[in-house]
């Protein structure tokens, strides 16, 4: 019962939120990089859930003298591998996003011919993977 109210609260407000914050991530680095770490912070819930609802189930067969067959199956690695995927890829995409944010501002302080501004996120522009 713990873990399906885990997952319940975990759809109802974990989830709910990410949604929410996925309408207003593209706007800004720190919003995409608020909402990449919502998705991962709620996907470790779940994950600590998971992982407890196992640790319940083997405490349940040892009381019960039940030998589980544990085996890893290919769909579960095959999950393994896509997290793996899914974390590079968001450290790649925010790499692009900042550089991708910076580069509108640019074009955005040209389309107002304001000298300031393209000087500003030029320099900023150039700078970027000296940051990271």
């Amino acid at each position: 019962m713990t873990y399906l109210n885990t997952l319940l609260s975990l759809l109802n407000e974990d989830y709910a939120k990410i949604v929410n914050m996925e309408e207003i991530s593209e706007q800004s680095y720190d919003a995409m990089e608020a909402y990449l770490l919502a998705k991962k912070k709620a996907s470790e819930k779940m994950d600590e859930a998971a992982d407890l609802f196992n640790e319940k189930e083997k405490e349940y067969a040892k009381n019960n003298n039940i030998n589980l067959i544990l085996k890893e199956t290919e769909i579960g690695i095959k999950l393994k591998k896509s997290a793996e995927v899914t974390d590079y890829y968001n450290k790649i995409y925010l790499i692009f996003f900042k550089s991708y944010k910076q580069e509108m501002y640019l074009l955005a302080g040209v389309e107002k011919n304001d000298i300031n501004a393209i000087e500003q996120n030029r320099t900023t522009l150039i700078n970027l993977p000296k940051q990271d």
